[in-house]
């Protein structure tokens, strides 16, 4: 929406001589020594308006026009009238919140949702004296900065959610799932092939075969040959040993 020009504020400045003429002239003499110069009033008034758009305007002369009030609204009363049209109160907006938390279908203002995420967890833990108190001073910030860069009342639209059609299970035939099946087989070229067993590998006990011994000579009725296993064997037979058996070393 577009911003006032001159040509709204030369229109304000009419109406409020026209309505309100003694106490304009009194603020505003336009004559002696005390005049003040038109271009300074339209100067005042244009800075004290200058974030205010054309509906905005139009509301608050229109109240100008009906309202038949004995005193006349500054540029700054003028202005408030023009924001106030469209914004809610920060008190108005806390009762909404509140309401809201408890039917979503009560309507709230965007700026009212942000305020309201904010304070939730407060609310949840039941501290809603501090609660308000953080939600008014979230609020009122937020409005400031809306009307500072001239954007309007806007409704909060809950995000729309996705639709989940929940479809029953309807179990099909053996003969239909084996159709599917092979159709599918079809598709991946997949032949059934016979996989043969791997042969089995299974560990056979091992059989074990006592070591066939020679037997030794008898050192009395064989001393020589008892005496030649020793020392093929490695083994030290003493001298008395040898000469007891009767033996040559």
């Amino acid at each position: 929406m577009h911003k006032i020009t001159i040509k709204e504020i030369r229109q304000l400045i009419l109406d409020l001589r026209v309505l309100h003429a003694s106490q304009f002239n009194r603020n505003f003499p336009t004559s002696g020594e005390m005049a003040v110069p038109m271009s300074f009033i339209e100067s005042r008034a244009m800075e004290s308006l200058c974030d205010v758009n054309v509906d905005q305007f139009e509301r608050a002369r229109n109240r100008l026009l009906k309202s038949g009030g004995k005193f006349m609204p500054s540029f700054s009363d003028f202005r408030d009238w023009c924001i106030g049209e469209t914004w809610m109160s920060a008190d108005e907006a806390w009762a909404r919140a509140c309401r809201f938390t408890a039917d979503k279908s009560v309507q709230i203002t965007q700026i009212t949702k942000v305020a309201l995420d904010e304070v939730q967890h407060l609310i949840t833990d039941g501290y809603m004296k501090p609660a308000r108190e953080q939600f008014i001073n979230t609020y009122n910030a937020f409005v400031a900065k809306a009307q500072l860069i001239g954007r309007t009342q806007e409704m909060y639209v809950p995000p729309k959610q996705l639709e989940h059609n929940k479809k029953d299970h309807v179990p099909v035939s053996n003969d239909d799932a084996l159709e599917r099946l092979n159709a599918l087989k079809q598709k991946l070229n997949i032949r059934n092939r016979e996989i043969k067993q791997p042969q089995k590998l299974e560990l056979k006990a091992k059989t074990i075969v006592p070591a066939v011994q020679e037997p030794w000579p008898d050192p009395f009725d064989q001393p020589n040959e008892y005496l030649e296993a020793c020392e093929r064997d490695g083994l030290n037979v003493p001298k008395t040993v040898i000469k007891h058996i009767g033996g040559t070393a």
